[in-house]
């Protein structure tokens, strides 16, 4: 397939499964951009509705603007779908930005345009590696407003960059990102089964070696519906921590699964690492091996917090 890239060219990267309902609406908001420069990859995890015929009828229209790819594995999920485009993507072709895409949003028409002014912006402060992410707007499945912002409705404060809390909650949604080629070339295969999700790793590497920067221009409608994977909840909400106490399971999942993905940190940067970094990322794997009175006092040596009284309070009963 030729394509033509240029040195402002974004690769869009969606992962599609069942999505027949709402992907012709987002594909149709991708190709309204107001910037145009952008290529389109879409892989299908294997469908059982009509979502491949949709996407065909698409790559058929614009042969070098969409492409499907196959490459011949089977996903499992959402974080391996993504994971999956991305590494096709990467081996395949140079872009010099990359962006990822759910299936059953709506982007606004602004938002490759306004995330790629952040990004230069930043860009010509210095030559590293930048991740640039954005407000949503939540909306219900027929896109009747729920709330003007993702971040308020989840509790979620921004500001928040530092390792020491990233490593416990991720607070940076993978839809909206934006990052550069300095921060590509070092992500690495995110098929590993240590990464919790695709967004989580990628805000971690951008933590350790370079810089994130949030925008507080929504960029997408963040669709609510059935089927989602990963939803908007009100994470104070009594709802909320009734839904949390029903599955102890989940919970304790949700405090050991993110040690291991600082595991993997270790074992693939862990030479790259300077030494306070080092520290922090082991301190937190170490919480593993420990009783509940050594974690409880590692937590609070290293502020390894969540966001918010709740969540806190629920780390500190379970972890």
């Amino acid at each position: 397939m030729s394509i033509t890239i240029t040195p402002d060219t974004v690769a869009v990267m969606m992962a599609t499964y069942n999505g027949e309902k709402y992907i012709k609406e987002q594909i149709e908001s991708v190709l309204s951009q107001t910037y145009n420069d952008f290529v389109l990859f879409i892989r299908d995890d294997n469908s059982s509705d009509s979502t491949v015929s949709l996407i065909q009828t698409y790559t058929e229209k614009y042969k070098n603007k969409i492409i499907l790819v196959s490459d011949g594995q089977t996903a499992k999920g959402a974080r391996a779908n993504f994971a999956c485009v991305h590494s096709w993507v990467s081996k395949n072709y140079d872009f010099n930005y990359y962006m990822f895409c759910d299936q059953d949003d709506k982007w606004l028409p602004d938002k490759i345009a306004e995330e790629m002014k952040v990004i230069k912006k930043h860009e010509s402060e210095g030559d590293y590696p930048v991740l640039v992410h954005t407000d949503l707007k939540v909306v219900d499945g027929n896109l009747n407003l729920l709330d003007e912002s993702y971040v308020k409705y989840r509790s979620i404060n921004t500001n928040v960059k530092d390792l020491n809390h990233l490593l416990i909650q991720n607070n940076v949604t993978g839809c909206t990102m934006l990052w550069n080629n300095k921060l590509n070339a070092l992500i690495g295969d995110m098929r590993d089964d240590k990464i919790i999700m695709h967004d989580w790793w990628i805000t971690l590497v951008a933590c350790l070696f370079g810089k994130i920067v949030f925008s507080e221009k929504n960029s997408i409608m963040y669709r609510q519906h059935s089927n989602n994977v990963v939803g908007a909840t009100h994470v104070n909400s009594f709802a909320f921590i009734v839904r949390r106490l029903s599955n102890i399971q989940h919970i304790k999942y949700t405090l050991s699964a993110p040690m291991d993905q600082a595991k993997l940190l270790i074992e693939r940067f862990g030479t790259e690492l300077d030494s306070n970094s080092f520290e922090t990322v082991n301190a937190f794997v170490s919480l593993k091996n420990k009783n509940k009175v050594g974690k409880w006092i590692t937590v609070f040596r290293h502020s390894f917090f969540k966001q918010g009284f709740v969540q806190i309070t629920g780390e500190l009963l379970f972890i």
